[in-house]
């Protein structure tokens, strides 16, 4: 199996957005995004879920070891909604 590479960037490059949390993204040099990998599913960068939000999940929703959970602010899926529905 060939090792995973980033094929696109879905949604907008962050510097190019213009939501209310961009410039205190790039003063912290993070910035949330969604990435489309060469096998087809999703790479998520975000903030990492903190433990209170955690310590109140689902009793449905598991996470296994090797799984973080991560917070991506909406308007991020937002703008990736058109680029999603053509992969």
């Amino acid at each position: 199996m060939a090792p995973l590479q980033f094929v696109r960037r879905l949604g907008r490059d962050p510097k190019a957005r213009d939501d209310g949390g961009l410039q205190q993204s790039l003063a912290a040099k993070s910035c949330p995004d969604l990435w489309l990998l060469s096998d087809g599913s999703i790479a998520a960068i975000g903030r990492i879920a903190p433990d209170d939000l955690l310590g109140e999940a689902p009793s449905d929703l598991y996470l296994d070891d090797s799984e973080r959970m991560v917070v991506l602010p909406r308007e991020v899926v937002e703008m990736a909604l058109e680029d999603l529905r053509g992969c």
